[in-house]
């Protein structure tokens, strides 16, 4: 498979996978774990592991990882014979790509990954592609894992109870001082 065959078969797999769920085959397994780590002047430094399991079929030739499009992601880096594919201020995703089978994560094998971004983690997704040239075969493996992202945010219809709480208690304080101004204590 030709470099550029290669690269399109990866491109194609990632946006397949972003559009439906799927799930670990027996021939390619990876784990993904995180660490992060405040650096000076604030931002977090966020460090992603990808092992690919020795009892893998495939080599992990691409590494995805959902983040909130505020993250704003700076100082990004990957391993040697690895490249960001283009991440920009915004995108939803960071991903990055082997640039050769010779660079690829093979089976018991593991490399770094790492940004950083002034956002909290919270769980995104993250998906692993893994490749083979020799016949041509693709799979894909991902799950969650915590990535710059906004914690939940209570949604609007659950601040109308709280609204109308903290309205009823501000009318009901207003009507107390009303009648304590009609009717002050009698003095002697």
């Amino acid at each position: 498979m030709n470099k550029h065959a290669r690269r399109l078969a990866i491109a194609a797999t990632g946006l397949m996978q972003s559009l439906i769920a799927s799930t670990a085959s027996a021939d390619f397994v990876t784990t993904v774990t995180s660490a992060q780590t405040t650096t000076p002047g604030g931002p977090l430094l966020y460090e992603y592991t990808l092992y690919n399991n020795a009892s893998s079929d495939l080599s992990a030739a691409n590494f995805t990882l959902f983040v909130d499009p505020h993250a704003d992601l700076h100082s990004i880096s990957q391993p040697l014979g690895w490249r960001d594919i283009g991440y920009t201020s915004g995108d939803g995703t960071i991903t990055w790509e082997s640039t050769g089978s010779s660079f690829d994560i093979h089976p018991g094998g593991s490399l770094v990954f790492s940004f950083t971004s002034i956002l909290a983690p919270s769980l995104q997704d993250y998906v692993t592609t893994g490749i083979s040239d020799s016949p041509p075969h693709l799979e894909t493996d991902g799950g969650q894992i915590a990535s710059p992202g906004v914690a939940s945010i209570p949604e609007p219809t659950s601040m109308i109870p709280l609204g109308t709480g903290l309205a009823a208690i501000g009318g009901y304080s207003l009507r107390r001082r009303g009648k304590a101004e009609d009717h002050p204590a009698d003095s002697d």
